[in-house]
């Protein structure tokens, strides 16, 4: 089967096709970022927050005859 090369799209279609898209793209990720963005500073302390209090919370799980939840629940209530 030949393909007929008037169907084939030209190099201004193609171009206007990817711009489009790319286009479309970079609307919906400033969107999206847009979403996100009140999240981004209190992850960025829960992350920090987990990361100091992961060697506590190995040290109570050990005391605590590897009760991992129970370390969990007192540090959470502390």
């Amino acid at each position: 089967m030949e393909s007929d090369p008037s169907s084939m799209p030209t190099s201004g279609e193609v171009f206007y096709a990817r711009t489009f898209i790319l286009v479309t793209l970079s609307v919906l990720g400033f969107l999206l970022y847009r979403i996100v963005q009140p999240f981004l500073g209190p992850f960025a302390w829960a992350l920090f927050i987990a990361f100091l209090l992961h060697p506590l919370h190995t040290w109570l799980v050990a005391r605590l005859n590897g009760r991992a939840s129970l370390s969990a629940t007192l540090l959470t209530v502390a």
